[in-house]
């Protein structure tokens, strides 16, 4: 009996072991780094990696494609044998498309000979046009053991696909008299306490400087400052030019390039025989900055290899003749520095010693006298006059963490200009200022609100569970419990500062509210709000109010060929105290719906401010709950005004929520804030 027993469990086990495991998927989509990069980084942690080689296919344009590497055939239909259970999970480097840009075309037909790159036949689409997303990856996983999967997730989003810190770089070129450089106060043959650098010896023949850079020592922004308002100094003295004032915002490591300058045209002659063949060069001159900056670990220092060439064109010579004609070409100078510097972040350096030499002839002259020879010639003079121009470049880089909301040097000055009202063809848009945002302080320095943070970061480090959480992962990214009442109260401001309120015509906004038939029944019918109010103010006195109380949709009942309406009962309520306190009481249980209390003109116009307010809120819903978002700088589209007095505005027990939040925006917002931290504090317990 024991035999058979052994020999049937043996058989179940061996049964067991043969059965292949379906595999789930799951598609990975990457924001910063390529799927190569992270496929070789998962391979040196020990993880499976799928990847695709390409070989040509029957149509020129088109590859086949055939997964390469150790697992590239461990799935069978969708599934892996118990032997290859280790493998998972199995991560599959999804192939990027043939061709995503049109440069490779018009390069070759520029190659063709075509005019400055351009062939008006255009170019030949030969790629199949492709739309899915790029940079995925696809992760076959076991679902009965999740956790791994969890992990694999964390590790690839939390460690490898991380954003890079940015740095704007501002670049000022100026040009100075030679003689004037020393107003400055920088004695360039000499370090002092306000800056470090080593500077080149003088050339003995005409003893200047070499070109050089010179550094401010850390904590000097003063003196950065004070050398900046002499070279304004100069500039207002006419002893200096601006040549060219570029900013721009490059990735840590990255290269950035700024060209500043024109083209200038040379004629060309070819003499063959008896035939001259004329053409035009163009040789490009100006200012060029390439610039590679590298952000230390603690941030607080950049490392920049940096090259600056200004060029420019000078008087012209003669350089042969043609048929008689006399040829002439500019002569061009150019001045270049290459070199490497360490500077502390937001610090300026210059790079000076450019110095270039132009002699002018100055001729003076009496007139018609001085066309007489001789006696011309002592009635006037000529002169040879050489000047000497020194350019130098004051580069400033200030490091930009985008997810600290450093964004100072990266927005622009709060403008109106910057604004768009009034256009033609697309929306209307607003550009969030620094005083339309909310000092958050009021929470985010309370040691209750840091010590639920701390609390959320630990969990989230520890567990790969609480990683996946994404309510709990949202607040550790910046998520504020509450954030929708702040956003749409921000937003609310914003439309009550341009009076938007006015492009709402009364007469067009209605409501659904419950009347009485001939019968005495009541029955829903659409009223028209202006008509309501404006009786409501003439036969009423001014202590009184009117009160709309909406129904939630799951308390009212309809026939069945009815449709579904937000619906509003119609009230004169009077006020026994304060209005806030009389709002508070109408809405102390809006489980069934919100209520909107009308005494004063005001009242009316931010119940039209909620109306825009809602077709705010549609028309960027982006921004509705994430606080991340709702920065300076930030483009707010706006409903065109024409819109506004067009449409059919309908006042439903959304519009009452938002008139609510507005007028009792404090209580609203204590209420979801310290709801939804006892919501994360719960979701912490669970991972503790």
């Amino acid at each position: 009996m024991m035999k058979k027993i052994f020999i049937s469990c043996f058989l179940l086990t061996s049964f067991l072991l043969a059965q292949d495991i379906r595999v789930k998927y799951k598609t990975l989509q990457l924001s910063y780094m390529t799927t190569d990069r992270v496929g070789g980084i998962l391979k040196s942690l020990g993880y499976a990696v799928v990847d695709f080689e390409k070989s040509p296919g029957v149509n020129p344009n088109e590859s086949i494609l055939t997964p390469t590497g150790d697992f590239a055939n461990v799935l069978v239909n969708g599934m892996v044998s118990v032997d290859d259970y280790d493998v998972l999970p199995l991560v599959i480097l999804l192939p990027e498309t043939d061709n995503v840009t049109l440069l490779e075309m018009q390069g070759a037909v520029s190659e063709k000979g075509a005019e400055m790159g351009v062939d008006l036949g255009g170019s030949s689409l030969v790629f199949s046009t492709s739309g899915e997303p790029l940079q995925r990856l696809l992760i076959a996983y076991d679902p009965d053991n999740s956790e791994v999967l969890k992990e694999l997730v964390s590790v690839i989003t939390n460690q490898l696909d991380v954003a890079a810190k940015q740095i704007m770089i501002e670049a000022l070129v100026v040009e100075i008299d030679a003689n004037k450089t020393n107003t400055l106060g920088v004695n360039f043959a000499n370090s002092g306490s306000m800056y470090s650098s080593s500077f080149p010896e003088p050339d003995p023949a005409t003893g200047n400087f070499e070109p050089f850079t010179f550094i401010m020592d850390k904590g000097l922004i003063g003196n950065a400052l004070e050398i900046n308002a002499k070279l304004e100094k100069l500039i207002s003295d006419q002893s200096s030019e601006i040549l060219s004032r570029p900013s721009v915002l490059v990735l840590d490591g990255r290269q950035a390039r700024i060209v500043v300058g024109q083209q200038i045209p040379i004629a060309r002659s070819t003499a063959t025989g008896q035939n001259v063949v004329s053409a035009t060069e163009y040789i490009p001159i100006g200012i060029v900055l390439n610039l590679r900056p590298r952000i230390s670990s603690d941030g607080n220092e950049i490392t920049m290899q940096v090259e600056t060439i200004i060029s420019e064109a000078q008087e012209r010579v003669g350089v042969g003749s043609v048929g008689g004609d006399v040829l002439s070409a500019p002569t061009f100078s150019s001045r270049k520095v290459q070199t490497y510097v360490q500077v502390e972040n937001n610090t300026p350096f210059i790079i000076g010693g450019l110095i270039s030499h132009k002699d002018t002839k100055q001729e003076n002259e009496f007139p018609i006298l001085g066309r007489i020879p001789i006696i011309g010639n002592l009635l006037g003079f000529n002169k040879k006059v050489r000047s000497n121009k020194e350019v130098i470049v004051v580069i400033t880089p200030h490091i930009v963490d985008v997810g600290s909301g450093s964004f100072a040097h990266v927005i622009p000055k709060d403008i109106d200009i910057l604004n768009h009202w009034g256009n033609k063809l697309f929306q209307d848009s607003y550009r969030l200022r620094n005083t339309d945002l909310y000092d958050l302080g009021f929470f985010e320095n309370t040691s209750f609100y840091n010590n639920v943070l701390n609390r959320a970061v630990d969990v989230i480090q520890e567990s790969a569970d609480a990683s996946a959480n994404e309510e709990l992962s949202n607040f550790v990214n910046g998520a504020v419990p509450g954030q929708g009442v702040l956003i749409r109260r921000m937003l609310y401001d914003v439309i009550e500062k341009e009076n938007y309120y006015k492009h709402i015509q009364p007469e067009k906004v209605i409501f659904f509210g419950k009347i009485s038939d001939n019968q005495g029944n009541a029955v829903v019918d659409m009223q028209n709000f202006g008509e309501i109010y404006r009786s409501y103010l003439k036969r009423f006195k001014q202590s009184d109010g009117l009160a709309l109380q909406f129904e939630s949709t799951e308390s009212v009942e309809f026939a069945d060929d009815y449709p579904l309406r937000p619906v509003a009962n119609i009230n004169r309520y009077e006020s026994s105290g304060s209005y806030k306190n009389t709002l508070r009481d109408l809405n102390s249980d809006s489980t069934f719906g919100y209520s909107i209390y009308l005494t004063q003109p005001k009242h009316e116009r931010r119940l039209y401010e909620a109306l825009v307010l809602r077709r705010v809120l549609e028309m960027n819903p982006d921004i509705q709950d994430n606080i991340n978002l709702f920065k300076a700088g930030r483009e707010i589209l706006f409903p065109a005004p024409e819109s506004l007095k067009g449409d059919i505005h309908v006042i439903d027990n959304k519009i009452a929520k938002y008139f609510y939040q507005i007028n009792l925006f404090n209580d609203e917002f204590d209420k979801e804030f310290v709801k939804g931290i006892e919501t994360i504090s719960s979701i912490i317990q669970e991972y503790e």
